[in-house]
């Protein structure tokens, strides 16, 4: 049986390793649902993403393929930023510094 299946883009952002955290020190996951925004831990760092309210189909093409044209390799790779897709995320996300690029 084919089940359909629409892969869909992400967007998530990768801090740098959190200055005078020690590497046993285990940080929550942090999730704010009415906001649809998360923070977890990844190494040193966090990740920032969320659930896009206007969601990307990725991989889809004129034939339908879908599913069928993600190269087999593709585990861990990323795709192209899209920002303004993002804008939302790090708007909710109430951290100046990722609301004004980290300046």
């Amino acid at each position: 049986m084919r089940v359909p299946v629409v892969p869909m883009a992400h967007e998530y952002l990768v801090t740098q390793p959190l200055p005078g955290r020690a590497p046993a020190e285990h940080l929550p996951t942090l999730r704010d649902p009415d906001l649809l925004i998360y923070f977890r831990e990844d190494g040193a760092g966090l990740v920032m993403g969320g659930y896009e309210r206007h969601c990307a189909p990725w991989s889809l093409t004129a034939d339908g393929a879908g599913f069928d044209a993600i190269p087999q390799d593709f585990n861990g790779r990323l795709l192209e930023e899209d920002w303004d897709r993002f804008e939302e995320i790090v708007d909710n996300s109430k951290i100046p510094r990722a609301r004004d690029g980290g300046r």
